[in-house]
């Protein structure tokens, strides 16, 4: 079961399971009320009206498949796309398989339930924030990311490196495939 607190009133909604059944993934509310659920994986993702507890499954971005994903953030752009970024990636290693962190990102047109591949982060991460700045760039902070030398994850300490570079009001193509690091 899924749990939804109410900031005007302070009230618990109890609402069902998502019928796609999700790992960690992120939550975005959006405009018209409704909440993006991602993380369901190859099962794709859904969007759940919470005044009528009705869901409905959309496909997964084309930057998720069965050995990897990139829904580990997400945000709703000022132009009112989703955008989700990192994640992970299955490498058949020896002795066993692993996981490694990857930066791909895909936006969501919610107009018409598709998704749009768009460029990477400059560093790969998962289980990290994203937020719309004024300016209507989006910050990419925290998180992990996979050392190749160590063979696991660790987290990023630094400062947050990773932001749109393009404006997401400056064109209908908000992001452009460019993401650069944060000066």
């Amino acid at each position: 079961m899924s749990i939804i607190l109410h900031a005007s009133n302070s009230q618990l909604t109890v609402v069902a399971n998502a019928p796609s059944g999700h790992g960690v993934g992120p939550l975005v509310l959006l405009p018209n009320g409704s909440v993006f659920v991602g993380g369901g994986s190859v099962f794709g993702n859904d969007i759940v009206n919470l005044a009528t507890d009705q869901w409905t499954n959309i496909a997964p971005p084309p930057c998720t498949s069965s050995k990897q994903s990139c829904e580990s953030a997400g945000v709703l752009l000022n132009t009112g796309k989703v955008l989700v970024a990192g994640g992970g990636t299955m490498v058949n290693a020896r002795p066993y398989p692993i996981e490694e962190t990857n930066g791909l990102a895909a936006l969501l047109d919610l107009s018409s339930l598709t998704w749009a591949s768009t460029g990477s982060m400059s560093k790969s991460r998962i289980a990290e924030t994203a937020t719309v700045l004024l300016s209507g760039q989006v910050l990419f902070a925290g998180g992990e990311t996979f050392d190749k030398h160590l063979g696991h994850l660790v987290p990023i300490m630094n400062k947050p490196e990773c932001r749109v570079c393009a404006r997401t009001t400056d064109h209908p193509n908000p992001i452009r495939g460019r993401f650069c690091p944060a000066r």
